[in-house]
């Protein structure tokens, strides 16, 4: 897509970050059981049990969601070039074929298989990050090709490099990546995805398309690298400090949500509720999930549950409640605009850090990334299934729980890597 040439390196540090990206999955995944708004139903449709909340995973969950998918396709972005450069566009698609293709293909349909979803529905779950990628790939490839043989891009190219001379013009990006976090993520904040390969991308691939042409150019304009790393301290800091207004805003948000939706349970209400756990149960007991024992203590406790729901209900105006959900919204929003502001220089502090702290070939390090593609195509199955373990017979921490769930997965992903694919 352009001539910009920068020299033939190894990016350790992009490296490191990238496997470390990567690796996250598990933690994400693992610690999503006990997030509010999250863990609850997802938690009783495994094990029938509702799942412990905790603010400080919670706070980690959403730290980590927040960046980590627009650092992916940045970094996609950034490789992409490098491999069109040392080996050409026909290169790029063949390796991406055999590298991202075949194992979505493949990832999906086992996945699928495992029962958690019908093989015939397409669900490509947590790897419809790959089909995006795929697509990404053939749009930089086609621009590519064809400015190479016309060059009308060249113009623009370069007006467009004005914007990565330094780590000052680099923020300007934020003028096109505030309106398109509001087109690709549910009020700025949630990742808005379709994971169903029969399907065009849901409306957060274009949010990832910008992050992934951000990381093109900065290969185009290297020299961002060591400029980033001298004031990586301060992006970082101002990212998490922006976070922390964020997921301060959502919080309060969520208690005016959760004031206004419990203003006026009934006991009506409650019967309703009741009937369709007790359902639930009556099939997990059928199928010999939980014992009859097992049984009646949950449908217990569900009972108290919806009691005590009942007695703190607010018995709010319909004025009072209108009052609440505009609160609810009044919240969101400055947690809509900021958001965008903590991703994008939340990754610059990152990608500055990793220039210094990884700039030396490290052997563990050089191994977690080479097994950490494996880990994130293998880790979703493996840690629910730990999670259901946990959930199921424990009733442990949920900083414990998620801990002991990393600990296990990483364990086993990184065996089953060395043994069936590093060797």
């Amino acid at each position: 897509m352009d001539s910009n040439t920068s020299k033939q390196t190894r990016y350790h540090g992009l490296d490191a970050l990238r496997g470390f990206a990567m690796i996250l999955g598990v933690v994400l995944h693992a610690s999503m059981f006990y997030v509010e708004g999250i863990g609850a139903s997802l938690g009783y449709e495994m094990t029938g049990k509702v799942p412990p909340t905790s603010s400080v995973i919670g706070g980690l969950f959403f730290f980590i969601h927040l960046w980590r998918m627009p650092f992916f396709f940045l970094l996609a972005g950034f490789f992409t070039r490098l491999m069109i450069q040392k080996r050409g566009v026909r290169k790029l698609l063949s390796n991406r074929f055999v590298r991202i293709f075949i194992p979505l293909i493949i990832g999906m349909t086992i996945y699928n298989l495992l029962e958690f979803d019908k093989l015939t529905s397409g669900n490509m779950h947590h790897l419809w990050f790959l089909r995006d990628l795929l697509l990404m790939y053939l749009i930089a490839s086609l621009i590519s090709y064809i400015n190479r043989k016309t060059g009308f891009l060249t113009q623009l190219l370069s007006q467009i490099d004005g914007l990565f001379s330094s780590p000052k013009n680099l923020l300007w990006l934020t003028v096109i990546i505030l309106p398109m976090s509001f087109f690709g993520k549910v009020f700025g904040v949630f990742n808005n995805i379709l994971t169903i390969i029969f399907l065009p991308p849901g409306p957060f691939f274009y949010f990832g398309l910008l992050f992934f042409f951000i990381g093109w150019f900065i290969h185009r304009n290297p020299h961002l690298l060591s400029a980033l790393s001298k004031h990586w301290k301060i992006y970082l800091s101002v990212g998490v400090v922006f976070f922390v207004v964020v997921i301060s805003c959502l919080t309060i948000s969520g208690n005016f949500t959760k004031k206004a939706e419990n203003a006026g349970i009934t006991e009506k209400q409650t019967e309703t509720l009741f009937k369709e756990y007790e359902l639930v149960i009556d099939e997990m007991l059928n199928d010999g999930k939980i014992t009859q024992e097992e049984a009646d203590e949950r449908i217990k406790s569900y009972r108290l549950d919806l009691d005590a729901k009942v007695q703190s209900s607010e018995g709010l105006s319909e004025a009072q409640i209108g009052l609440a959900e505009l609160y609810a919204l009044l919240f969101v929003i400055p947690a809509a605009i900021l958001s965008p502001f903590a991703t994008f220089l939340i990754i610059l502090g990152f990608i500055g850090g990793a220039e210094i702290f990884f700039q030396k070939k490290r052997a563990w390090v050089r191994y977690l990334v080479d097994a950490s593609y494996w880990i994130y195509i293998v880790h979703l199955f493996i840690v629910f299934a730990i999670a259901d373990i946990i959930l199921s017979n424990t009733e442990i921490h949920p900083f414990l729980a998620v801990s002991v769930n990393v600990v296990a997965s990483m364990l086993i992903c990184i065996i089953t890597y060395h043994v069936f694919v590093r060797h």
